[in-house]
């Protein structure tokens, strides 16, 4: 049996050299694995989003479907017809197409030229939850006329918390 005073005695003694050895030698592996698994991957992966940086630089930006510039003259193929404005304004305030959006308030305005083309303007204050508002915006970004935004407001509803209230506001293109 082994008494506590011999354990002691053996802990004081000094490593022997191949101990010595074998203890750098096993500090060298793990701190090669250490540097290679955190500094090596980290510094691969942070080159690779680089290069995948530089490559995103190099393609144009596509800007989003909602975002329409103003059409230009001699555009025609932005333009909606005639019969498409009117198909719009009927989308625009139909119940059918608001689900669960409630309009409050619609104005159109006389068609006017602009640009050599007719522009109705549009004004719109529609109340509904979050989600239901973005279904309408979305919504309105495929009608038959484009619809140029120029103004669009969301406030929380005073009544109810949970209910949005959106003003909108802009104009619809048409061709002469």
């Amino acid at each position: 049996m082994i008494k506590l005073p011999d354990i002691m005695t053996q802990l004081r003694q000094k490593p022997a050299g191949r101990e010595k050895i074998l203890f750098v030698g096993m500090l060298l592996v793990i701190s090669v694995l250490v540097v290679r698994s955190c500094i090596w991957d980290s510094h691969q992966r942070i080159s690779t989003l680089q290069s995948e940086i530089e490559s995103l630089k190099k393609v144009p930006p596509v800007p989003p479907k909602a975002v329409k510039k103003a059409p230009e003259k001699g555009e025609k193929k932005w333009v909606g017809t005639a019969r498409a404005v009117e198909d719009t304004f009927e989308i625009l305030i139909t119940s059918a197409h608001l689900h669960s959006i409630k309009l409050t308030n619609h104005q159109f305005s006389q068609p006017r030229q602009e640009g050599g083309y007719m522009k109705e303007d549009v004004s719109l204050t529609v109340l509904g939850s979050y989600g239901a508002l973005e279904k309408y915006i979305s919504y309105l970004e495929n009608m038959p006329a484009p619809l140029v935004i120029d103004s669009l407001s969301i406030k929380r509803s005073s009544v109810d918390r949970d209910i949005l209230s959106m003003d909108l506001s802009g104009g619809l293109y048409g061709a002469n």
